[in-house]
């Protein structure tokens, strides 16, 4: 049996969310809340291992995130698997993958709330128990649009990196990709074939259809067996002048990659995910082009391509196997693309191929050799940024620029400089200059979110002098506020949108920093300041409590936090002091509150 990693960050979570499991007990809904899909499949992975002592039986719902249609999937899911349903113990299913809705469009997301909604109608009569994981903002969002549903859970099960009194939440989110090559890698070459007519209009068909938009795994299938059977009917003598096909099979592979589920098939004896046989099928179709390039006016850009979008595949397939050489083959892929880009003549592909090196290089760092790949990182954005400031493509521009902050952010972890931090704070200020409310309201509240992480971060230093410290906290008092206003405005638009990292947290976070200011022996305040900042955390902290179940470890945390700066108001300002603050929270709490307060 293959080891899966102990879950150490989150020990307790899990025992209890075990323990609850191997109950034996029917009709659980349980929900697991994480933020990192990949920490949910060590999570799932360490569950099948524990319960299989316990004789339980745990499978995971195979569904399509494109096309959410629950009930006929568990329904189908009983049906051919009976030995679910004659165990023992009742059944565990879990569903994963619930984030990746959130890079749907909004009718998939309605479609998937309804199918919620329609099963929270049959769970009294349902024989099995329901795991489902999500991230904070969906949770959010299944409280409050389908509240039929939330009322049958059973427990919630929250597990988070970093927990305690102090800014919990911040993991640096993992640098995006432009959306050029190495996001959509569809980059053809005018061509005409002699043989094979039919199939011929049929792949070009399917090849503009695709660049139009049209990706469902249904036309990526067709486009599949389309090209293949083309292929095979094609003289060995025309393959020469297939290069474009063979890009096009690869990116149909590549994309199609997206649209499995990325864990192996639980009903088959095959170890491989889907998602990992189309990357090795893409990988071999792009070698194929590669190996049939011949003399031409445009051979350096077609190897230039072809290499950038072996890039994207290694980036994918590191996901699934052997992580650290899959990353450096994606940046030997990337450095060769580039060798062959003109940045004077196509400065968006070689600014689009930089930022992919410098991503790989970033997701490299998490793994060995953290400072020069992070330095390796830096240096690739730098260049990736000057392609698009010549262009004024401020949106790719902006969006490097906080890549680049989250990358000096993380330099500063291993080598703890001010000029690090600054780094990083200038970055996300210029990123900020474009990703404005109104113009990028996710990627605004995503940056304020990471610059005010990075202003706290800076406070921190004890050798800063006081009145930059106060600067530094107040900097990050006020990102945090926009950054959770932010999340908080977009996630009850109509439709939702959400963003890249838990909103409420945020809000903790900002009643942290106003805490700090408040009791911080460095910052010469007044009485009545640090008064103000301790009912400015006060406040933030009961907005915190808005979105969370007292069952969460961050409620908990949050009520700490309520009592510790009630307890400073008291002796700051004396019962009168404390009385205000009583009035700054919901009077639901005080049950909870004023028990601790005596202690």
């Amino acid at each position: 049996m293959t080891a899966v990693p102990d879950v150490t960050e989150n020990p307790q979570t899990y025992d209890r969310l075990h323990q609850v499991l191997a109950a034996g007990l029917r009709r659980q809904l349980l929900f697991g809340v994480c933020e990192d899909e990949p920490l949910v499949q060590v999570l799932s992975q360490r569950l099948t291992q524990d319960l299989e002592t316990d004789d339980v039986l745990l499978f995971t719902i195979p569904w399509d995130v494109t096309d959410p249609k629950l009930l006929a999937t568990i329904a189908s899911v009983l049906q051919d698997h009976p030995y679910l349903t004659q165990a023992t113990n009742p059944p565990i299913l879990e569903l994963r993958n619930v984030a990746q809705l959130t890079r749907q469009p909004a009718p998939i997301q309605q479609q998937f709330l309804r199918q919620l909604r329609s099963l929270g109608r049959h769970l009294p009569e349902l024989e099995f128990n329901l795991v489902v994981w999500v991230n904070g903002p969906w949770l959010h969002q299944i409280q409050h649009s389908v509240p039929e549903f939330w009322r049958c859970h059973t427990g919630v099960f929250p597990f988070a990196s970093e927990q305690g009194i102090r800014p919990v939440g911040y993991l640096p989110p993992r640098p995006s990709t432009p959306s050029k090559e190495g996001v959509f890698p569809l980059v053809t070459l005018a061509g005409q074939w002699e043989s094979g007519p039919d199939l011929e209009a049929l792949v070009q068909q399917y090849r503009e259809r695709i660049a139009q938009g049209e990706t469902s795994r249904a036309v990526l299938d067709q486009a599949i067996l389309a090209a293949e059977q083309w292929l095979h009917q094609l003289p060995a003598q025309a393959l020469a002048q297939m290069v474009d096909l063979f890009n096009d099979l690869g990116n149909f592979y590549w994309m199609r990659s997206r649209r499995q589920d990325p864990a192996p098939s639980p009903d088959t004896a095959a170890s491989i995910a889907p998602a990992r046989v189309d990357l090795e099928k893409a990988l071999h179709q792009y070698h194929r082009a590669l190996q049939n390039i011949g003399a031409g006016p445009n051979t350096a850009d077609t190897y230039a391509m072809l290499h950038n979008n072996i890039g994207a595949v290694y980036s994918d397939l590191a996901q699934y196997c052997d992580r650290c050489e899959n990353i450096q083959q994606a940046i030997w892929a990337y450095e060769a693309s580039l060798s062959h880009r003109d940045p004077e003549r196509d400065r968006a592909k070689f600014g689009a191929s930089q930022n992919n090196l410098g991503t790989a290089y970033w997701h490299l760092s998490q793994h060995q050799d953290p400072l020069p790949n992070l330095k390796a990182a830096i240096a690739a954005y730098h260049q990736a940024v000057a392609q698009y400031e010549t262009l004024s493509d401020w949106a790719n521009w902006a969006m490097i620029q906080t890549n680049l902050g989250t990358t000096y952010w993380m330099v500063a972890q291993h080598e703890p400089q001010a000029e690090y931090l600054e780094a990083a704070i200038a970055a996300y200020c210029a990123s900020l200059t474009h990703r404005t409310p109104d113009a990028d309201p996710l990627g605004c509240a995503t940056t304020h979110n990471n610059l005010a992480a990075a202003y706290w971060h800076l406070a921190s230093d004890r050798d800063r002098d006081p009145e930059t410290a106060k600067t530094d906290l107040l900097n990050a008092a006020q990102s945090y506020q926009t950054a959770s206003q932010l999340g908080h405005t977009l996630s009850i638009q109509n439709p939702p949108r959400f963003v890249s990292f838990d909103f409420p947290t945020s809000y903790h976070n900002l009643g942290i920093v106003h805490y700090q200011l408040a009791t911080e022996s460095r910052i010469p305040f007044t009485p009545s300041e640090k008064l103000h900042h301790l009912n400015a955390a006060l406040q933030a902290y009961s907005q915190t409590l808005d979105f969370l179940t007292p069952s969460t470890d961050l409620y908990q945390t949050t009520v700490i936090g309520i009592v510790q700066a009630i307890r400073t108001c008291y002796e700051l300002g004396g019962i009168d002091g404390q009385n205000r603050a009583l009035n700054a929270i919901p009077g639901t709490l005080l049950p909870q509150i004023l028990p601790q307060l005596k202690g």
